[in-house]
């Protein structure tokens, strides 16, 4: 039987949501990168009805006033080839925090893991548009857009991958009238070979241990909860592992 196609096309915004949930406008929704597995977009929700009461049958019976959506979320999973600039979107997204210095065309990303103890535990959020090139009935726009979990790896050879599962708020706005850009972002693939690892004693200067790295891969979790109808995150710590 034929398959069901996927989402192949996702497009990203330098500009982050001026609050969770409200939209980035389409037209700085420019930044196109294309996934290396079809995105297989993951609904869910919570809501509260009266099928438990006792009443002859398990079904539902107050669909109008007893039947409320208290929670739903949007899990979207994603797989790319890595680039400096789908690394750069995207950990800046995953740590919630991006220092750049440096002048061009050598600047340097800092990404520190996002600090929850501060006044404010509400992650920058993102705008991402999906659909399948050639389809505009299958546009959608995903808002409120936080990655959950991230894993970077490269192998001493092979280009680099980047994958990981994206929360949204649960809602997807159809998107009938956007238009993908025509050509990828352009992109610096990344490969193992360009890759350096340093490490230091304490107080010391970091040396370079790149002659003896063969492979690694970074995992960061951010521990997100359900997102509910109001568009609140309840959130956990952030888990490294090397």
């Amino acid at each position: 039987m034929a398959l069901r196609p996927q989402c192949n096309r996702i497009a990203m915004s330098f500009t982050a949501e001026a609050a969770y949930g409200t939209a980035v406008n389409n037209a700085d929704i420019v930044k196109r990168f294309d996934p290396t597995d079809p995105i297989f977009i993951n609904p869910t929700k919570e809501k509260v009805d009266d099928a438990d009461r006792i009443k002859g049958h398990e079904f539902p019976s107050d669909p109008d006033n007893q039947d409320i959506i208290i929670a739903k979320d949007l899990q979207i999973p994603f797989t790319f080839d890595a680039s400096a600039e789908i690394l750069g979107m995207l950990l800046s997204n995953a740590f919630g925090a991006d220092t750049v210095s440096g002048s061009s065309p050598n600047y340097t990303h800092t990404f520190k893991a996002f600090d929850t103890n501060t006044s404010s535990d509400q992650f920058p959020s993102a705008s991402w548009m999906l659909g399948l090139v050639g389809d505009t009935s299958s546009f959608r726009k995903a808002k409120g857009l936080i990655v959950n979990d991230l894993t970077v790896g490269f192998d001493n050879q092979g280009f680099g991958t980047i994958s990981g599962t994206a929360f949204a708020d649960g809602t997807l706005g159809i998107e009938t009238g956007y238009t993908f850009p025509t050509t990828e972002w352009p992109v610096d693939f990344l490969v193992g070979t360009q890759c350096d690892f340093l490490i230091e004693d304490t107080d010391t200067t970091p040396v370079s241990q790149k002659s003896i790295l063969r492979s690694f891969e970074l995992s960061v979790s951010n521990n997100l909860d359900v997102a509910d109808a109001r568009g609140n995150i309840a959130k956990g710590g952030v888990n490294l592992t090397e």
